[in-house]
C-alpha cells in the first residue's frame, strides 16, 4: 500500500534502485470500491525476474452533488508516465473506464470510448438505458 502523495517517488525508486530494477509496467488498473478506489499498479523486473504490486488507495469526492457523481471524475492521482511510457494508455484506459484523473498526463482523453460517451463503465455507479441487469 502507498500513500497517494508517495506514488510517484515510490515508483520512481522501484525503477532506479539496483535491489529491484523494476524496469518493465505491466498493468496499471483500478478497482471501485464503495467509498474509494485502490489504484493497482503491476511492476516487474526483467533482469531479476521479481513483480511488484504498488495499490493506491484514493479516496472518492463525495462533495460533487449526488445527480452528478456518475459522471464527474472522483479521484485524482499523478501519472507515472514520464518514468514509464506505457503507463500512458494503461492510465488513459482506467480514466475512461473509472474515470480517474492522472495529473499531469500528457494525453488524457478516452482511448476506448467515443469521446461523448456519458460516463464510466467498470464503475458502480454506473448505468445506461439499454444495460440489462443480472438477476441476483
Amino acid at each position: 500500500m502507498v500513500e497517494p502523495e508517495d506514488y510517484v517517488a515510490v515508483t520512481e525508486f522501484v525503477k532506479n534502485d539496483p535491489e529491484f530494477k523494476m524496469d518493465f509496467l505491466i498493468d496499471v488498473t483500478a478497482i471501485d470500491y464503495d467509498d474509494h478506489f485502490d489504484l493497482v499498479t503491476q511492476l516487474r523486473s526483467l533482469q531479476i525476474g521479481h513483480k511488484i504490486f504498488l495499490c493506491v488507495q484514493l479516496k472518492k469526492d463525495f462533495s460533487i452533488p449526488e445527480e452528478k457523481r456518475a459522471t464527474s471524475l472522483l479521484a485524482s492521482v499523478p501519472t507515472v508516465s514520464h518514468l514509464y511510457p506505457a503507463a500512458e494508455f494503461k492510465e488513459r484506459e482506467v480514466y475512461d473506464m473509472f474515470g480517474i484523473n492522472f495529473e499531469g498526463h500528457p494525453d488524457q482523453r478516452r482511448i476506448f470510448l467515443d469521446k461523448d460517451f456519458v460516463g464510466f463503465p467498470l464503475r458502480k455507479d454506473f448505468t445506461h438505458p439499454e444495460m440489462i441487469r443480472r438477476p441476483v
